[in-house]
């Protein structure tokens, strides 16, 4: 579906997942595919946001619509913060849509 583009398409590989949806819960970084059965993925993990911020540094447009992950819960909110650092200094046209909160807007130096 992705046509001429699915060479620069780029989907998740891993996710921090946790057993429940609470700030205290276990949680582990998975690979996609690998989350335990009843856990739930809250955030993108630490390949992906390497992955995702490693393009960003490289684009010339950005369209970011929406956080990463549950970034209202501090143990899942390092996907959004990384790739909000990633956008800000990237060397690009950006529009970032809803769902951000105002603080990750700014520009962070």
């Amino acid at each position: 579906m992705a046509g001429e583009y699915k060479d620069k398409l780029r989907l998740p590989v891993d996710s921090m997942a946790a057993e429940s949806f609470s700030a205290d819960a276990a949680r582990i970084n998975a690979a996609l595919g690998q989350i335990p059965k009843g856990w739930e993925s809250l955030d993108i993990g630490a390949k992906t946001i390497a992955n995702y911020t490693g393009e960003l540094a490289d684009a010339k447009t950005i369209l970011w619509n929406g956080p990463m992950g549950v970034f209202e819960l501090e143990p899942f909110a390092a996907g959004t913060k990384a790739i909000a650092v990633a956008v800000a200094k990237a060397d690009a046209y950006t529009v970032v849509g809803a769902g951000i909160p105002p603080p990750l807007c700014r520009r962070w130096e």
